[in-house]
């Protein structure tokens, strides 16, 4: 009767836990991805994927294994690789490291689409956008105007050449040039003492601000006249916000959860935050984006949110190494953890299976 190897049991017991947690990961990575698969057959998948990668890593450990006669040694190197390559670093690695980082990430990403894309959708219902664009234009016109009025008084103040002459002229010109009117009409007056042109500087003054009211109003017309928005387009925004809002809502109280693929991808992502996506592309000109790359994101060709990318595995990963995925350090912390747990239970594994 044979003797029962309690530390094989031991190797055994251990490579079904971290198999578990490998498998798990894999499966719930897939079914991510692609919701249409049915879980069990990701977790089908996922077992048969990792058994035979496990047999891979198995047979390059044999290979280097000089205690043991081997016929062709290089031959097993070879397969095991190709074996590890295939049903582990293709698609095991990348796919744990994917649901690692996804069950770590996934509520900040929610909570910073909440924030941004409705904050979008509010400047849409405001009007806030064009209303800055007002108080920008307006101001940046009343500013020259100003320094440019400050330098006719100081002109005309001016002790060594008092009075209204050339120089006086030409910055009255000047503010004409910037108030697109045709000129600020000349005032007659030859009183050249102080008090003479002091009240010569004031009637200017009054002019020339009397003016730039009239084209600040102007100015204001012409946004509000080019730039009216639709009333549908405001009522799809206060749409858009509530079905974002009820959603995040209802996940905040545990009523959907952001790992089934179905209500994060479906009933979210595709039905309430892509809508809104559109929409802020339609009325883009009606919003301030705080940034280039939030610019690029809600307004390019084809549209894709971070939910899309964290959801994808193959997105985020393409993400990470070709574009500007903003949590680096913390993908490359999942991959090693996705390392450590996958290279454990093929030692375990190695360890039930020699001699």
């Amino acid at each position: 009767m044979g003797k029962t190897n309690y530390l094989k049991i031991l190797w055994g017991v251990l490579y079904i836990v971290f198999a578990s947690i490998s498998c798990w990961a894999t499966a719930e990575s897939l079914n991510l991805t692609w919701p249409s698969i049915p879980l069990f057959v990701c977790y089908g998948i996922a077992i048969g994927f990792y058994l035979v990668a496990s047999i891979g890593a198995t047979m390059i450990a044999n290979a280097f294994n000089k205690n043991k006669w081997i016929e062709h040694r290089s031959l097993l190197l070879i397969g095991g690789i190709l074996i590890l390559l295939f049903f582990w670093i293709i698609t095991s690695l990348p796919t744990n490291t994917h649901t690692f980082l996804y069950r770590n990430k996934i509520a900040d990403v929610l909570t910073e689409e909440q924030q941004t894309t409705n904050g979008y959708l509010k400047q849409i219902q405001s009007g806030q956008a064009i209303d800055n664009r007002i108080i920008k234009d307006t101001t940046t016109l009343s500013q020259k105007v100003k320094a440019q009025c400050t330098a006719l008084e100081q002109e005309i103040q001016n002790e060594l050449n008092p009075g209204f002459g050339p120089e006086s002229r030409r910055i009255k010109g000047t503010i004409a040039d910037l108030l697109g009117i045709e000129k600020i009409e000349d005032l007659s007056g030859n009183d050249n003492s102080v008090k003479g042109r002091q009240i010569l500087s004031n009637q200017y003054r009054k002019i020339i601000y009397s003016h730039l009211a009239q084209v600040e109003k102007n100015i204001e017309s012409s946004y509000r006249a080019q730039y009216k928005l639709k009333d549908q387009y405001i009522a799809q925004a206060k749409a858009s916000e509530k079905n974002i809002n009820t959603w995040i809502t209802a996940w905040q109280r545990g009523e959907v959860s952001a790992n089934e693929a179905d209500e994060i991808k479906k009933d979210f992502n595709d039905k309430r935050l892509m809508p809104s996506y559109s929409l802020i592309k339609t009325c883009r000109t009606y919003v301030e984006f705080m940034n280039k790359q939030d610019e690029k994101r809600y307004t390019s060709e084809n549209l894709t949110s971070n939910i899309s990318n964290i959801i994808s595995v193959y997105d985020l990963w393409y993400e990470f190494l070709f574009g500007s995925y903003k949590g680096s350090m913390f993908m490359i912390f999942c991959i090693l953890i996705s390392l450590l747990v996958d290279i454990a239970a093929f030692v375990f594994f190695y360890l039930v299976v020699k001699d």
